[in-house]
């Protein structure tokens, strides 16, 4: 989920998608690291920093899937 998308940021369409499906994985990508922390506190998974490298996303994307995190995680 990109911090910056139309008609709303990021952060609330997570909490929007959450309050939906409380088992939905979200990693918030943005450019802004200073909304890092708010995006443990609204339940997404992980915060990527852009520019980002895509193998960092996917690594995220299938530790997601995988099942493999249950809480925050720092992007690795």
């Amino acid at each position: 989920m990109d911090y910056k998308i139309p008609l709303k940021n990021g952060l609330e369409a997570t909490n929007e998608i959450l309050q939906i499906n409380n088992k939905a994985k979200i990693i918030i990508v943005s450019a802004d690291k200073a909304i890092e922390h708010i995006t443990n506190e609204i339940g997404a998974i992980s915060f990527i920093k852009k520019p980002f490298d895509n193998k960092r996303l996917v690594k995220n994307i299938e530790k997601a899937v995988k099942g493999e995190v249950n809480s925050y995680f720092k992007c690795i």
